[in-house]
């Protein structure tokens, strides 16, 4: 996963390809709830009201089904899918990318490399909004790389307990 994104975004390259290596090294379960978790927060970031969609709350409902195996590759497909139609019928461009990082969290618990590909639209969403200030990108990307570790430490440390 470590190769440029294919996501046109203005980032730190250096945080980006930190958030790549974590990635890449990162349990693809643990993944797919960090780029969901991120792609939410992304949403209320940005005040977007997504409780009340259900295309949306069913593509997130899949993805937990999927958490506990019991939904296909197949139905989070078609949940992902379901939610870049979304995107590209949305005309603001903060609101689609902010999508489009959904969809691409929800496929990550199909195909691992979507989670970058989320991580990604979430700062290009973010970065629209906020002009392009790379203060803010920054923060963003920052925020995802801690996040991501706490939450990989957190299971870490879950873990080393129950092997205790």
């Amino acid at each position: 996963m470590t190769k440029q994104s294919r996501v046109q975004v203005i980032s730190n390259i250096n945080l980006q390809k930190t958030l790549s290596q974590i990635c890449d090294s990162t349990d693809q379960i643990l993944l797919a709830k960090c780029s969901v978790d991120q792609a939410l927060h992304t949403l209320d970031l940005l005040d977007i009201d997504y409780r009340t969609n259900s295309l949306i709350t069913s593509a997130i409902d899949k993805t937990l089904l999927w958490q506990d195996k019991q939904a296909t590759s197949a139905q989070i497909k078609c949940a992902s899918l379901s939610l870049q139609k979304l995107a590209s019928e949305t005309v603001d461009c903060v609101e689609k990318n902010a999508y489009k990082a959904l969809s691409h969290a929800v496929a990550s618990a199909d195909l691992k490399e979507h989670a970058i590909l989320s991580f990604d639209y979430s700062v290009k969403a973010l970065g629209l909004h906020s002009d392009n200030n790379m203060d803010i990108i920054n923060q963003v990307r920052q925020d995802q790389i801690e996040s991501l570790k706490k939450r990989i430490k957190t299971v870490f440390s879950i873990n080393h307990k129950q092997q205790s």
